[in-house]
């Protein structure tokens, strides 16, 4: 019996079965119980598929940078504990800023409110005070009752200049 030895080919890697004949090498995908995100991901906000936050949990995401004069984003309440509620605000800041930010709404009235499975989407721009810097956040809130919700990819847009 000869031992396999491998060589490298155009095609890829290859080995040499026991009699000779050429067989491709199959590499094993990675596999993980994580999810994974790309930078690009990343880079448009989309921070995950699904997350379970439980009573009385407050989280903020990864910052990511501002691409538009306007921020409508989405978030998506899969289920939900009895009474539960989940809020979600908008936090910004300038890059150089060493702060956790500062809610984009000072009246903190523009936020997307949950109490029951469904979606719910809410806008945010330069009419706000103090309006959008060049870091944005999201800060989730959950009372009464755990919830299993997503955020749907944020859709930045520009304001119309006549």
């Amino acid at each position: 019996m000869t031992r396999a030895t491998v060589r490298t080919a155009s095609s890829g890697d290859e080995r040499l079965g026991k009699r000779g004949e050429s067989r491709r090498e199959w590499k094993r995908p990675r596999t993980s119980t994580r999810a994974r995100t790309t930078t690009r991901e990343k880079a448009k906000g989309s921070i995950f598929s699904a997350q379970y936050l439980p009573s009385g949990a407050t989280v903020f995401s990864p910052w990511f940078e501002r691409q538009g004069d306007f921020l409508r984003a989405t978030a998506d309440l899969a289920q939900l504990g009895s009474g539960a509620q989940l809020v979600v605000e908008v936090f910004t800041k300038n890059k150089e800023d060493t702060s956790d930010g500062t809610n984009a709404d000072s009246g903190a009235t523009t936020k997307i409110t949950l109490t029951s499975a469904t979606r719910g989407t809410t806008e945010w721009g330069p009419s706000l005070s103090p309006g959008l810097k060049e870091m944005v956040r999201y800060k989730y809130t959950v009372t009464s009752n755990w919830v299993l919700f997503r955020m749907l990819t944020p859709v930045w847009f520009n304001a119309v200049k006549v």
